[in-house]
């Protein structure tokens, strides 16, 4: 009789190398390891070698940094509230549960699979596929009071360690800079695509402005640099044309002579 296949949302963590195995030996599953890039800093090769070793029969790397880039700006480019790390943490759940259905049509998966204990993963992908099963071992794990670490040393498991940049957008400020600098960002169609005349694509620029901005910010703390100076730009262009932001050690201010002068707290 032909094995179960899973396909799992893996990133190298604890949790993801003790749900291959849980799915191995509970499931009675083949597993597939997916690892979903959105821009996350580590060696996304290194974490797919672990998913094997952890005992995946195959595992997939799919760069969706592009879609994750363009699903956050257009998300939260124009809302005034501060944006923090769970809003985006929502916005790539979206992006790695849409890989997740797509991945499992193509390896012909019985279900897909996630090692978190969080219900808004499982929601995300009901909302690409709700025909599709979904099994969520750490959820297991909770209902019959199995304890992760123990689990994890009884199989001898090698997880890695998971960086706190986990997508493009979540980076380590590295404050020091002590001059003002100014920084046009260009617009079109609501979104930036160029720094100081120069066009990238999405990606390229949130990477760019993360460097910027991030010498700018309060602490070295891991958050989201540049989209508080996109930000600020958006509000003087309305995502039309271009704007001017000057930056000063801890604020960004408004630089644009058709604007109104204001500042806005570096909350990166």
């Amino acid at each position: 009789m032909d094995s179960t296949r899973i396909v799992l949302a893996y990133n190298g963590s604890a949790a993801s190398c003790a749900a291959v195995k849980w799915l191995q030996d509970v499931h009675h599953a083949d597993v597939v390891a997916l690892i979903v890039d959105i821009g996350q800093a580590g060696d996304v090769e290194e974490v797919r070698a672990r998913a094997l070793a952890c005992g995946a029969v195959r595992a997939h790397v799919v760069d969706r940094s592009d879609a994750f880039a363009h699903a956050a700006v257009t998300s939260v480019m124009a809302q005034d509230e501060p944006i923090g790390p769970d809003v985006l943490t929502h916005i790539a759940e979206r992006i790695i549960a849409a890989a997740l259905v797509e991945v499992g049509r193509i390896e012909a998966a019985d279900a897909v699979a996630h090692a978190s204990t969080h219900s808004s993963v499982t929601d995300a992908i009901a909302a690409v596929d709700a025909t599709l099963r979904v099994v969520a071992p750490a959820r297991e794990w909770l209902e019959r009071g199995v304890r992760l670490p123990d689990y994890v040393a009884m199989h001898r498991l090698q997880p890695g360690t998971v960086s706190s940049e986990r997508n493009l957008l979540l980076r380590r400020a590295l404050p020091g800079a002590s001059t003002t600098a100014h920084v046009t960002i260009g617009f079109e169609g609501r979104l930036p695509v160029s720094v100081n005349g120069v066009t990238m694509g999405l990606k390229e620029l949130i990477e760019c402005v993360s460097v910027i901005s991030g010498q700018y910010s309060a602490s070295s703390s891991v958050g989201a640099p540049a989209l508080t100076l996109l930000r600020t730009a958006y509000a003087v262009s309305g995502g039309r044309e271009s704007a001017t932001v000057e930056l000063r050690p801890l604020t960004i201010a408004v630089a644009d002579e058709r604007a109104t002068q204001q500042e806005l707290v570096n909350r990166a």
